[in-house]
């Protein structure tokens, strides 16, 4: 059974760390055409670079192109916009304007084009009617039930694509128009607002029937679909998708993580093997929840458990209790184990960073100012979980350049014969050549010293494998010719393996 794991890259750093920690393909978007406008998109050459870094790991890479776009932009900017990503080896766009699936699938033939979710494919007439169109992939509707997509991919040959994880819309499939309507930024051109994140008043016959507990009426959870995995998988979902280009490093890589291990533990034991921790999903939750979780609308759950009525943002968890406040020498009890660099949220504009670690149920004192709100028995939120964090900036984001794929080497070195380096790796094949071995003078070449000075690969995007150096006796080998011969071969072993997703120049 095959599966994809499908992360956000908001960044060059976040994209990395997502495939560190795990992920098959990421998306982003670019400068232009793409559904978060306000997100710190990347520029030309940092995607230009990004679609090599994946490809060097074997993974995938999918521009967004998913606003509505107008005349001007389609005929005159979306061409070549995309013409270099393309020539590059894109794997894939992501579109939600019907002009521009027609366009992209006349200008470059063999890229493969997804049919985002604001597209609001409902059904599998409308996927069979994207895929005569050349759509190759679908992201349905997120309000579709298992039923539902089960048919589709009955009846279609398309690759499914859903969420998983992260922010729900309000509004049906994405199509919202408040912000538009209300400050003149649209989400279809990628500039919404969040009028469904802002608190309101729900009238009721001229009486408002909310207060401030229920303040966010049109603010849904987070979407956290762990415990219904394998019946997303089952249902024929290939590429199981991460929301979140908004969001930060530690995000991209914590979740897609979690995600990673759930998967491949489904994939490899079943149902009968498959269990969540409640410990992964507290992970999550520290890392980012809209008071707590909803599984979306895969069982067909709505109404009011969906929502995060009372905050529209990161809500954190429950972790002090205050048990004695003596004029700001606070007494605290911990709900949940504490760590050190733990960030605490007081009130909008204060938090208590803990400088310490302490048990789940033991209590500690901290001197705070005594103008703030911290009255016996009230609870604190913890915003920032300094364990959590520290963890994956160590296993992922600062570790994220030496995810590098294996090289074996042949260093071949015969007195009158060019010396010579065969290199291999991801199923390719180079070598390259130096000058002629000389006699040795004083020094011969060992073959000990040879194999260390090839392993030094240093910055770049491979490791050691295998090398062998086959030298013959009393041989001459300068390290420079070595040095030489290594840099050359790793570039010349990285551009081979990259024209292999590269395309050639498309005319219009």
């Amino acid at each position: 059974m095959k599966t994809e794991l499908l992360a956000p890259a908001g960044s060059m750093e976040a994209l990395k760390a997502a495939v560190s920690a795990g992920a098959d393909a990421v998306y982003l978007g670019g400068a232009a055409f793409g559904a978060r406008a306000y997100a710190k998109n990347l520029d030309e050459q940092e995607i230009l670079s990004a679609i090599d870094y994946v490809h060097l790991r074997n993974r995938k890479l999918y521009l967004t192109v998913n606003t509505l776009l107008k005349e001007e932009e389609l005929e005159e900017k979306l061409y070549p916009y995309l013409r270099p990503y393309y020539e590059q080896g894109l794997d894939a766009v992501i579109v939600q304007d019907m002009g521009v699936l027609k366009a992209v699938r006349s200008w470059f033939p063999d890229l493969d084009i997804h049919a985002s979710t604001q597209m609001t494919v409902t059904g599998s007439a409308g996927a069979r009617f994207l895929e005569s169109l050349g759509a190759t992939r679908v992201v349905p509707a997120r309000e579709l039930s298992f039923a539902e997509i089960q048919k589709i991919h009955r009846t279609t040959n398309l690759e499914i694509e859903c969420f998983v994880h992260g922010a729900l819309c309000y509004c049906y499939s994405g199509q919202c128009l408040l912000s538009s309507m209300n400050g003149t930024r649209s989400g279809n051109r990628g500039r919404c607002a969040q009028a469904c994140r802002l608190d309101y008043s729900v009238v009721n016959n001229d009486k408002v029937i909310n207060d401030s507990k229920s303040s966010y009426p049109l603010s849904p959870k987070d979407m956290c679909a762990l415990d219904i995995l394998p019946d997303i998988i089952d249902a024929g979902v290939y590429s199981m998708k991460i929301e979140g280009r908004m969001k930060n490093v530690t995000y991209a890589a914590g979740v897609t993580s979690i995600y990673r291990k759930y998967t491949d533990m489904y994939l490899e034991n079943g149902r009968k093997g498959y269990h969540v921790s409640q410990e992964d999903k507290n992970m999550l939750l520290d890392i980012f929840n809209r008071g707590s979780f909803t599984s979306g609308y895969y069982n067909s759950e709505k109404g009011k458990n969906m929502m995060s009525l009372s905050r529209p943002n990161h809500m954190g968890v429950k972790a002090l209790q205050v048990v004695k406040n003596d004029n700001g020498r606070i007494l605290f009890k911990a709900l949940t184990d504490i760590n050190p660099q733990d960030v605490f949220e007081i009130d909008s504009d204060n938090a208590y960073t803990s400088g310490d670690s302490y048990k789940k149920g033991s209590t500690f004192t901290v001197n705070l100012s005594r103008k703030l709100p911290l009255y016996k028995d009230r609870i604190i939120y913890r915003m920032k979980n300094g364990s959590v964090t520290k963890e994956i900036a160590e296993k992922y984001t600062s570790q994220a350049g030496t995810l590098k794929k294996p090289v074996n080497m042949l260093f071949t070195a015969e007195c009158g014969k060019p010396m010579k380096l065969e290199l291999e790796a991801c199923n390719t094949k180079v070598s390259v050549f130096g000058a002629s071995a000389e006699i040795a003078g004083k020094q011969p070449a060992t073959v000990e010293s040879c194999i260390k000075n090839l392993s030094k690969l240093g910055n770049t995007d491979f490791t050691a494998g295998k090398i062998t150096a086959d030298i013959g006796t009393n041989v001459f080998v300068p390290v420079s010719i070595l040095n030489d011969l290594r840099r050359k071969g790793i570039e010349k072993l990285t551009e081979t393996i990259l024209d292999k997703y590269r395309r050639q120049t498309v005319d219009e």
